[in-house]
């Protein structure tokens, strides 16, 4: 079987979300060019030659590692193919460290969106100033990945929450806003056609091109995803170890490895002055 049909059984049995299959389909097309096509092909010296191959950061690695051996178990469960994923060396993945805006920053993110009277398209009369405040202050009050807040409704709003299941996890986030917040989007949800917040107007790639045009001319760095790392540290400054809580994440690592910025959150020991 082709491993491109056998993702394609495989996230119909397990249900997965769109943004899996997506990932798992680009690890395969990858191999595919590495030399394995079909599910006869896993083999630990194939995979192992692929991996050796392949020219991407350790962590890009660590994750082809891990999907193929994932798709390789389920081949065998069909009796696709032979054990052996289970002797593939590990790959430590090496993740930088987080990095997040501090307050300063976001204050000049929202003041410069709120100056930006760049027309979002051609086909509507929208500016950045009337669309990227509402997602800063979303992104940042909610937690929510760049993907959940594109996909908003109006059914994802009511007293004075946020609530939806996260596309990633489907763990249920129910995040309070403020005032303004809510304001901000019903602003914005008097003008949709069809009760999406962002959709009706922004396709998802033209929402990344969006953030990224704007990040870049208001030389403020970072990306959309700083968002929620800069909630969750500042989260972690205030309340020490409610930040995985308020992420809702299994451990604690989590956000100490992928969001919490560590220059941000320190604890205050340091060793003794040296003498002069």
């Amino acid at each position: 079987m082709l491993l491109t049909d056998l993702v394609e059984q495989y996230c119909l049995e397990r249900a997965a979300s769109a943004n899996y299959r997506s990932s798992l389909l680009r690890t395969v097309r990858r191999a595919q060019h590495g030399g394995i096509r079909t599910t006869c092909q896993l083999s630990v010296e194939n995979v192992c030659r692929f991996l050796v191959s392949v020219d991407v950061g350790q962590t890009t690695k660590s994750n082809y590692r891990r999907e193929l051996a994932t798709l390789w178990r389920y081949a065998f469960s069909l009796g696709l193919a032979t054990d052996g994923w289970d002797r593939l060396p590990r790959i430590p993945p090496q993740f930088a460290p987080p990095e997040a805006w501090s307050m300063e920053a976001m204050q000049k993110l929202l003041n410069a969106a709120e100056l930006d009277k760049t027309p979002i398209s051609t086909r509507c009369e929208l500016r950045r100033c009337d669309v990227i405040p509402v997602w800063a202050r979303l992104g940042y009050e909610s937690g929510l990945r760049f993907s959940d807040i594109h996909q908003l409704t109006q059914r994802n709003f009511r007293d004075g929450c946020v609530i939806r299941y996260a596309a990633k996890t489907s763990k249920l986030c129910v995040r309070e806003l403020t005032l303004e917040t809510q304001q901000s989007v019903a602003r914005l949800f008097a003008l949709s056609p069809d009760g999406t917040l962002f959709r009706w107007f922004l396709p998802r790639r033209r929402a990344f091109l969006l953030w990224r045009k704007f990040l870049d001319q208001h030389a403020l760095g970072g990306s959309s995803k700083w968002l929620r790392r800069t909630a969750a540290t500042f989260i972690e400054i205030d309340k020490p170890g409610m930040a995985s809580r308020w992420l809702d994440h299994s451990s604690e690592r989590l956000a100490r490895t992928h969001y919490i910025d560590p220059t941000k959150v320190v604890s205050g020991i340091k060793p003794p002055l040296l003498p002069r």
